[in-house]
């Protein structure tokens, strides 16, 4: 599904992924874990086609993804960001429906994420756990009955509390039970153990581990992508 050879991006002087080659196939969730800085944002925005890497090619179903037009890698891809810089007045439907402007698609998946009830509710007034709630149901419209495409998740649950994480995990096996490849950024390796089949670990720009949470996970990886002490991180796992 997304084949990703030889990516280097530089910002500044500095390096920030240097020569990666990945693989992610269709019904595979993989997380990009490390410390801050360590490209996950980056590499996610260049494998889905929002930035250019310096050096180096992505190709999403075969295809070069920054050679699609905006509308073909709109149906290729899906992508939920960290942040939402949305402030206009529109209901919660509205915004969902800039995923895919189907109205029965749009409130079905503002019901899979709990907030059918809020449909008619402005999106400024929402709490920021539901707008990013309600961004899910956007990106989950835009893929809705499309084949062989990826969903790219930034931190989906850091407003999110034990429930909606939960939710988040439910959503995330329910879309690669679809067919679709899933990459996801997060931070809580809790949640990366229960959802990801594969991990890929990041440090300074370059890939340290790339297997299964049990794997990935281990105190001496995790120790080494953080610098941190092992033994400390021993007695807090």
């Amino acid at each position: 599904m997304i084949v990703a050879r030889g990516i280097t991006v530089r910002a500044g002087g500095a390096t920030l992924l240097a020569e990666l080659d990945l693989e992610i196939r269709g019904g595979e969730v993989v997380a990009l874990f490390g410390a801050n800085g360590a490209g996950k944002s980056t590499l996610l925005a260049v494998l889905a086609g929002d930035r250019a890497p310096d050096r180096g090619r992505v190709e999403l179903a075969g295809v070069d993804v920054r050679e699609l037009s905006p509308r073909e890698r709109a149906i290729r891809r899906a992508v939920l960001r960290q942040q939402s810089t949305l402030t206009a007045a529109y209901t919660a439907v509205e915004v969902v429906r800039l995923g895919r402007d189907d109205p029965a698609i749009a409130r079905a998946c503002l019901a899979e994420v709990e907030l059918a009830a809020f449909a008619d509710r402005a999106y400024p007034t929402l709490s920021g756990g539901e707008q990013q709630r309600v961004q899910l149901a956007r990106v989950l419209a835009q893929l809705h009955g499309r084949r062989d495409a990826a969903l790219f998740l930034d931190e989906p649950a850091a407003a999110l509390d034990l429930r909606q994480q939960a939710l988040i995990e439910t959503i995330v096996s329910a879309v690669a039970n679809r067919g679709h490849a899933v990459v996801i950024v997060a931070h809580d390796p809790r949640l990366i153990a229960r959802c990801a089949d594969r991990v890929i670990v990041l440090r300074r720009g370059r890939v340290l581990a790339d297997a299964p949470p049990a794997e990935a996970l281990a105190v001496p990886v995790v120790a080494r992508a953080f610098d941190v002490d092992a033994a400390w991180l021993a007695t807090r796992s």
